[in-house]
């Protein structure tokens, strides 16, 4: 449960036409073989038209939503502040081990002391050094976030009353997640939180 599917292309036997099927990364993984069906796009794609018409039956609501995650996303003041906090202190340890390693070359120490000592101070650097690595990360995954309410947003408020066949783009823009269950049911989450749940039968393509 929870492995991520891919595309894959199928080859028809003994004839030139392919097509194009999602499945699970662990389908034919050994002694683990996942049991989730897999897909075709056709299926994919018409299960998407169907989840973006639902949830455009409230698009006023779905708008408000992303705008109040958007404005969310747009203050990162705190993490800022405390991104610069973080260097500040880090800034300090590494100033601290500095001077104790010269004033090792000044003076004669015991060694066995000042290696211990060493220890700590650098384990001390590393640790603040972690966490303005960590701060950093979720700085650029809130303005990757802010950018992707943003998109998504925008493309909500092009659209009409619905959507009539699939559009790569709004899918792109507006599609976060899907999760396949066990009888093909597809459950779709939107950017803003919305989980729309279509059943197979309204995910077959018209012949």
């Amino acid at each position: 449960m929870g492995t991520l599917f891919r595309r894959v292309t199928v080859w028809h036997s003994g004839s030139k036409y392919k097509k194009s099927i999602w499945r699970c990364n662990r389908k034919y993984d050994g002694k683990s073989c996942c049991p989730t069906p897999n897909l075709e796009e056709g299926e994919l794609e018409n299960a998407f038209v169907c989840a973006f018409n639902q949830f455009l039956q409230a698009k006023e609501e779905r708008t408000a939503r992303l705008e109040s995650l958007l404005a969310r996303l747009s203050d990162t003041a705190a993490l800022e502040k405390q991104l610069e906090e973080a260097k500040a202190e880090y800034g300090k340890l590494v100033s601290s081990l500095r001077n104790y390693m010269e004033e090792n070359t000044r003076h004669i120490q015991d060694q066995e002391e000042y290696s211990r000592r060493f220890a700590e101070i650098n384990a001390m650097c590393q640790e603040a050094e972690g966490r303005v690595k960590n701060l950093q990360k979720e700085l650029l995954e809130q303005h990757g976030q802010r950018e992707q309410a943003s998109r998504a947003l925008d493309t909500l408020k092009q659209c009409g009353g619905s959507l009539e066949e699939f559009s790569p783009d709004i899918w792109g823009a507006m599609d976060e997640t899907v999760t396949v269950l066990p009888d093909k049911t597809l459950v779709f989450r939107f950017r803003e939180g919305t989980e729309i749940p279509v059943p197979p039968q309204l995910g077959v393509p018209n012949e």
